[in-house]
């Protein structure tokens, strides 16, 4: 199982991008094959940092999910419309569960989640 994320730093009105936020979430999530939150990032990321993510079974599942989005209008025009908001390139990651089991619903509104990143050492 992967954890995909896509973090972005947005500047400006904070209720202006939080609402476009949760626009471009409701969008990908209504035009791909994958239930994506919105996470507001703290304690270690620039006031303004968003992150989307969402659970993949694959590597291949999760391009798959997402490929309609490349011919997607209206996710260009949301891209587009954040152009003064998006203070430099959104940044991806993918990690894999190895501990624990993922939530079987979306978390609701104001949930809190920590997710833990390290590398493994040889010895």
């Amino acid at each position: 199982m992967f954890l995909f994320s896509r973090t972005a730093n947005l500047r400006g009105d904070e209720r202006h991008a939080m609402t476009w936020a949760a626009e471009m979430t409701a969008h990908v999530d209504a035009h791909s094959d994958h239930d994506v939150t919105c996470w507001r990032a703290s304690f270690g990321h620039p006031v303004g940092t968003v992150s989307w993510t969402c659970w993949s079974e694959s590597q291949t599942a999760l391009e798959a999910g997402f490929a309609g989005l490349a011919t997607d209008d209206g996710y260009f025009e949301k891209v587009a419309a954040a152009g003064d908001m998006i203070a430099s390139p959104p940044e991806d990651r993918l990690r894999r569960l190895l501990h624990g089991e993922r939530a079987s619903t979306p978390p609701p509104l104001g949930a809190v989640s920590t997710v833990t990143t390290a590398i493994m050492a040889n010895g």
